[in-house]
């Protein structure tokens, strides 16, 4: 059962605070990215598939997401960085989150 903002079990849908999404599409694209980096090393390519799909359209970018996770997810992050330059350190940050699981993303 979801739990609202309030911290009852109903009414969040009614709360804007519950429903308010205060990050921009292209951190919520990065943060796409880091959780294919999870599903991978989880076993999930479906799952990861699925994140990195939503991600690209999050941004409005038009990609194929090919199955060569690293250059996927350096894609979508290089991507997010170039719509919001802001988010350029966390960028890098998400490619070296993905470099340093590069062996395991099978």
């Amino acid at each position: 059962m979801r739990k609202s903002v309030r911290g009852g079990a109903e009414g969040w849908q009614d709360n804007p605070a519950a429903r308010r999404d205060d990050w921009s599409r292209p951190a919520g694209a990065l943060a796409n990215a880091v959780a294919a980096v999870k599903a991978l090393l989880r076993g999930q390519p479906q799952t990861a598939r699925g994140l990195l799909e939503r991600g690209f359209a999050r941004i409005g970018v038009v990609d194929t997401v090919s199955g060569d996770w690293f250059a996927d997810i350096t894609r979508l992050a290089e991507a997010a960085a170039a719509i919001e330059p802001a988010r350029g350190p966390l960028a890098e940050r998400v490619v070296r989150l993905a470099a340093d699981h590069r062996a395991e993303l099978c």
